[in-house]
């Protein structure tokens, strides 16, 4: 078994090794630093800054056995959703950011949202529902898609006349 989790370990090394050039450049702008449940985990200074400047703006992001987070109250609302990450990236090793960017490119081009009907992303949604976040992009997946009449409408035509 120890020589399973080495063999994980040295699949996922390139993106660990990401990781922490992220994590270790945060840590010199104002970042911390800490190792929870077999990960290192970074979050604050250039970490928080670089999750703020992606477009979902994500509270945590995992590559290979590192997790960045905004803050460390973020990374314990996520830490149970990104792991179900560690343990995807345990079995796609460097083809995971290749092929979670080839899904979401794929449901896009299919009409639906690139994050959360991404089957890596519809994975740890299930697994752990209640990370799901409580703002933000409409909450929308392939188990449960928003039906349309859901998104909000003006409730009058003033709106579209105000851009005329």
């Amino acid at each position: 078994m120890p020589y399973l989790k080495l063999l994980a370990i040295c699949w996922t090394l390139p993106n660990t090794a990401l990781g922490c050039c992220f994590g270790i450049l945060g840590l010199c702008l104002g970042g911390q630093s800490q190792f929870k449940r077999g990960v290192l985990e970074y979050h604050g200074g250039l970490v928080a800054w670089i999750l703020n400047w992606l477009p979902n703006q994500p509270i945590a992001l995992t590559l290979g056995h590192t997790i960045l987070g905004r803050d460390a109250h973020g990374l314990d609302r996520a830490r149970d959703h990104e792991h179900v990450h560690v343990r995807q990236y345990e079995r796609w090793g460097i083809f995971f950011i290749p092929a979670y960017l080839v899904f979401s490119v794929l449901v896009t081009l299919r009409g639906k949202n690139p994050y959360y009907d991404n089957p890596f992303e519809v994975d740890a949604y299930t697994q752990f529902p209640s990370t799901r976040p409580l703002t933000g992009i409409p909450q929308r997946s392939t188990l449960s898609p928003l039906p349309k009449e859901s998104v909000a409408k003006p409730k009058n035509d003033q709106t579209q006349q105000n851009f005329h």
